[in-house]
């Protein structure tokens, strides 16, 4: 297997996300999925198909609760941006 990026990489956020971010105290989840060539479209929708289902479930509200430091950390989920970029 190899692995050519991480979600996580600075670099790879637009210009106006990061201050974006940091203005709305938001939350960023950006999930991994498979790139083409080495995967087809369908592998692609599969993936995100998978971490709506994830999201949806409320998983992002267990995930917060197992990892709080002294403090509450909510997800507001009337408050969603949905953004991308091209992957393929």
């Amino acid at each position: 297997m190899q692995i050519t990026g991480d979600c996580l990489f600075p670099g790879w956020f637009s210009a106006y996300f990061v201050p974006f971010i940091h203005r709305n105290n938001a939350i960023v989840v950006a999930p991994n999925y498979r790139f083409v060539p080495e995967h087809s479209g369908a592998d692609i929708l599969e993936d995100l198909s998978d971490f709506w289902t994830w999201f949806n479930k409320g998983s992002v509200s267990d995930f917060l609760a197992s990892h709080r430091k002294g403090g509450g950390i909510e997800l507001d989920y009337e408050k969603t941006l949905v953004s991308g970029e091209s992957a393929g």
